[in-house]
């Protein structure tokens, strides 16, 4: 091989060195930038996982003001319930003392009606007696009348 072919091998070699040591030197930066983007990852995965975390302590909360809420609608039911069976038991209560109050009003109204029918029948009499009294009144008039004439 001559000297020449060496040199140009040499030169080539020293080309390949350097266009190695350029791209050692870049893949170093571009492992650096990676590096710094697999910190900002594992940063932004801590603080996701925080957020995780609290939303697991907000449900949770909610869960339990959810079977808090279940309890009291469970002891609204059951107040519901009862308040019902009461108004039942006072419909009752009424319509059995409409029924009763009905028939005793209506027994009052008869007594009324008797009375007045009896009051009207003894206002009759006593009209019929009038007119005999005055009858009566007027013929001892006419008696005394003679009697002193």
């Amino acid at each position: 091989m001559t000297q020449e072919e060496r040199d140009t091998i040499l030169l080539e070699m020293q080309n390949n060195i350097v266009y190695l040591v350029e791209g050692h030197k870049t893949l170093h930066k571009e492992i650096k930038v990676l590096q710094q983007d697999v910190e900002i990852l594992k940063q932004e995965m801590k603080a996701l996982e925080q957020e995780v975390e609290m939303l697991k302590q907000e449900m949770k909360a909610l869960e339990q003001e959810v079977e808090m809420l279940k309890q009291r609608i469970q002891i609204l039911e059951q107040r519901m319930q009862i308040l019902e069976n009461k108004v039942d038991r006072i419909d009752g209560t009424v319509m059995k003392m409409e029924v009763s109050y009905s028939e005793k009003i209506g027994g009052l109204f008869d007594a009324y009606q008797t009375h007045e029918e009896k009051f009207d029948s003894q206002q009759k009499n006593l009209e019929k007696h009038e007119k005999i009294l005055d009858m009566h009144s007027d013929e001892i008039y006419i008696l005394q009348s003679k009697v002193q004439g």
